[in-house]
């Protein structure tokens, strides 16, 4: 199975949620931990500083606002970055007034790694340089800021300003590499766990935990669905005639036309011995009868060669459609048994029926 199908079922979803859950943790953190910080300089603000007064409110309730939203629409990275986008004006704003007693290019330190966070290394790093641009214009036209930095201060503030930013890319950034490593790891166990060794095919494995739960989260994404239970005819008499190396290699064959036979959006898996199973999703039984026994046809037509070695290979198919994922079960049982039903009429060929 290639690397783009598995990904539509195996996406190191784990991996993913953790990365998820930590942006949650962080964005949640940082609204109401930092919010009611947030808040509580703003209560403390004399009245005559109206420009930090109101930006601080103005950024602690926004903060609120969106974190509660996202408790709604579920919708954490748009949540995280709208959290990281409220950090600039902030900053911008404390700065630009010099917060209590000229302090605010203090104030624009903690803020580079919230960004690289909720943006990831390069968005992260451009927002800082985006926010990094606007200090220094104000501080070096200190004519159009109310705030009265020290020269010392506009001195050193570039490029401690710029270390701290470096020191928190490196970290973000070989943290997330570190991140995607593990996930392509863990994608990697998960194929082979879920993958048979011979035809490089799922196994029973992948069709009774992964797609299984891949049907139930998303039911209208793969119902009405189409299952067909394939069998190789006479495979035994293969074995015992040309050898269980050729046989080996005749499963190989019969798994590569039914791979190259169906859509990208198919499922193929053997799960057992020369039996195969083929999954249609968003597919009526009607479809589904038509395209099987197409491939049905093509394996027939399409005798397996080695050499001067030829040997005609044919396989019955039971099919039937499953519209509902609690009926899934019910399924795979028919199928099975109208396959044998197919063998038991003259094999190399088909039986249907549908499910509910």
């Amino acid at each position: 199975m290639k690397a783009e199908r598995w990904k539509r079922f195996i996406t190191v979803e784990s991996s993913e949620n953790i990365d998820s859950k930590r942006k949650k943790s962080v964005m949640y953190f940082f609204t109401y931990i930092g919010g009611t910080i947030i808040f509580y300089f703003a209560f403390k603000t004399p009245s005559n500083d109206l420009i930090l007064k109101l930006s601080l409110f103005a950024t602690a309730s926004f903060l609120y606002i969106n974190a509660i939203a996202s408790i709604f629409h579920k919708n954490t990275a748009l949540a995280s970055q709208i959290t990281g986008i409220a950090v600039i004006p902030l900053v911008l704003a404390v700065v630009y007034t010099g917060g209590y007693a000229d302090t605010g290019l203090y104030w624009a330190y903690p803020f580079p790694i919230t960004l690289l966070v909720f943006f990831g290394p390069l968005r992260g790093l451009f927002l800082n340089m985006v926010m990094f641009v606007a200090i220094i214009l104000m501080i070096y036209n200190p004519e159009y800021i109310t705030a009265n930095y020290r020269p010392e201060e506009v001195v050193r503030f570039a490029p401690t300003f710029l270390v701290n930013v470096t020191l928190c890319l490196i970290a973000e950034f070989f943290r997330s590499r570190s991140h995607k490593e593990l996930s392509s790891l863990n994608l990697d166990r998960l194929k082979q766990a879920n993958t048979d060794v011979l035809t490089n095919l799922p196994n029973r494995r992948f069709i009774d935990s992964v797609f299984m739960d891949a049907a139930k989260n998303d039911q209208s994404g793969h119902f009405p669905m189409t299952v067909i239970a394939v069998d190789i005819d006479h495979f035994k008499k293969v074995n015992d005639t040309y050898g269980h190396d050729i046989g080996d290699i005749v499963l190989k064959h019969v798994a590569r036309l039914l791979r190259r036979n169906t859509r990208e959006m198919d499922v193929v898996a053997r799960i057992g011995g020369e039996e195969f199973l083929i999954i249609f999703p968003r597919t009526s039984n009607e479809t589904g009868v038509i395209i099987a026994d197409k491939i049905r046809k093509i394996i027939s037509d399409t005798p397996f060669l080695d050499n001067d070695l030829e040997i005609n290979v044919t396989v019955s198919m039971g099919c039937t459609e499953v519209k509902k994922y609690v009926f899934m079960d019910d399924a795979f049982k028919i199928a099975d048994k109208l396959l044998y039903q197919a063998k038991a009429n003259g094999r190399n060929r088909m039986e249907e029926v549908v499910v509910n």
